[in-house]
C-alpha cells in the first residue's frame, strides 16, 4: 500500500515537473494574439500530459488490479467500459478465455512486479547470509 502511494505521488510530481507549467493567455497583449497558435499549443501541452499520466496508470498496481478484477467479476460491465460493445441479447458473450486473453497484460504486469519484489528479497536475503 505504501508503495503504490509512493508511485502515485512521486508520479504525479514528475508528470508535472516534465509537462511545465500551464500555458497561458496574456491578457495585455490581447489584440495581437493569435488564437490558433494558442488553441494548438494548449492541446500540445493537455495532450503530453494525458499521455504521461495515461502511463502512469500502466504502472500503477491498484489500476492492473482493478482492470482483471472488473473484468473477472463483472465481464458484461468491463467490455462496455474498454470498448463499443452492446449488450444485445442476440450477441455472442465471450467466454472466460476471451477475457482473460484481454486482460492478459495485467496479469503479466503483476507477475513481473512480483517477481522483480522476490528477487529484490532473495538479493538482500543472500548478502545478509553472507555477512
Amino acid at each position: 500500500m505504501l508503495l503504490t502511494g509512493v508511485i502515485h505521488s512521486t508520479g504525479i510530481f514528475a508528470i508535472d515537473l516534465i509537462s511545465g507549467p500551464e500555458p497561458t493567455i496574456d491578457t495585455d497583449n490581447a489584440d495581437i494574439l493569435d488564437i490558433e497558435k494558442i488553441h494548438s499549443e494548449s492541446d500540445g501541452y493537455y495532450e503530453k500530459k494525458r499521455n504521461l499520466l495515461d502511463l502512469l496508470s500502466c504502472v500503477s498496481i491498484n489500476t492492473n488490479y482493478l482492470e482483471i478484477s472488473t473484468a473477472l467479476t463483472t465481464p458484461g460491465y468491463y467490455l462496455l467500459e474498454i470498448s463499443d460493445y452492446q449488450m444485445d441479447p442476440d450477441s455472442p458473450r465471450p467466454g472466460f478465455g476471451e477475457i482473460i486473453g484481454m486482460i492478459q497484460g495485467y496479469i503479466l504486469f503483476l507477475m513481473v512486479y512480483l517477481a522483480v519484489c522476490f528477487g529484490i528479497a532473495y538479493v538482500r536475503f543472500m548478502r545478509m547470509d553472507l555477512r
